[in-house]
């Protein structure tokens, strides 16, 4: 596997500043949702936006049940822990379906700015893209993705709106917080959850920050202008999300 993805990173230089990789570290759970064919990762590689409008509305319940069957067969091969730490936004609009399979579950919900989260997500795309075709339309992908996250952001304030009288299960988070002081989120992250905070994790985590600065790979360098997307005419679809959790810079 890490053969393959040195591969990739020879067709997609500087990738890893976006999103590092390797074939012993945590990845997305839409890995897991492509082998059902409703996965993001496809119209991240590919220009489908008709593929993706049709994952949007299909019915999930039985890829999210795919998907915990996926984690028990890891199980089932000996891989153990407290419990699974997962991630991924191709949660972020089937929150319920989430919850129906994995009723107990608790969600680390965090928030950017969209504006910027259309931006970084555009770049990544094209960078994906360029993998396979010459044909890259900058504009188009910022268009993609300001439809789609506009989509995505608020059907979950909705949800979440909905499954207030469980807010014991969700935790909110804003990326410059994580980026100031990821140690106290940490801290909070346990704490709202009712998880015990070692001190054998504490040094685990700070060691694993030390050997792995934010910059390590290089940077991630985007505008938002690139892709067409103005950072004042496009922000009202999201206005309702931005206030809801307090985004306003």
């Amino acid at each position: 596997m890490q053969k393959t993805l040195e591969q990739f990173f020879q067709l997609a230089p500087g990738f890893e500043a976006m999103h590092p990789m390797s074939a012993t570290s945590p990845e997305e759970c839409v890995a897991i949702f492509t082998q059902c064919f409703k996965s993001e990762q496809l119209q991240v590689q590919f220009n489908v936006p008709s593929y993706q409008a049709w994952v949007d509305e299909a019915e999930m319940r039985t890829t999210y049940e795919y998907h915990k069957r996926f984690l028990q067969h890891l199980q089932s091969g000996g891989v153990r822990g407290g419990r699974w730490v997962l991630k991924s936004p191709a949660h972020l609009n089937q929150i319920d379906t989430l919850l129906e399979v994995y009723p107990d579950a608790r969600i680390v919900h965090t928030h950017r700015d969209p504006i910027k989260v259309c931006a970084s997500i555009a770049s990544l795309t094209a960078m994906l893209r360029g993998a396979g075709t010459d044909h890259i339309d900058l504009h188009e992908i910022g268009r993609q993705q300001l439809v789609w996250w506009a989509k995505l952001v608020n059907v979950a304030l909705a949800q979440r709106k909905r499954f207030a009288d469980r807010d014991d299960q969700f935790f909110d988070v804003k990326l410059r917080e994580m980026v100031a002081d990821p140690i106290d989120v940490v801290r909070r992250l346990y704490s709202q959850f009712g998880f015990e905070l070692s001190d054998e994790v504490d040094v685990k985590m700070r060691h694993f920050m030390d050997r792995n600065p934010r910059d390590k790979h290089g940077s991630h360098t985007y505008m938002p202008e690139d892709f067409g997307i103005d950072p004042v005419r496009d922000r009202e679809p999201f206005e309702e999300y931005i206030e809801h959790f307090g985004l306003q810079e």
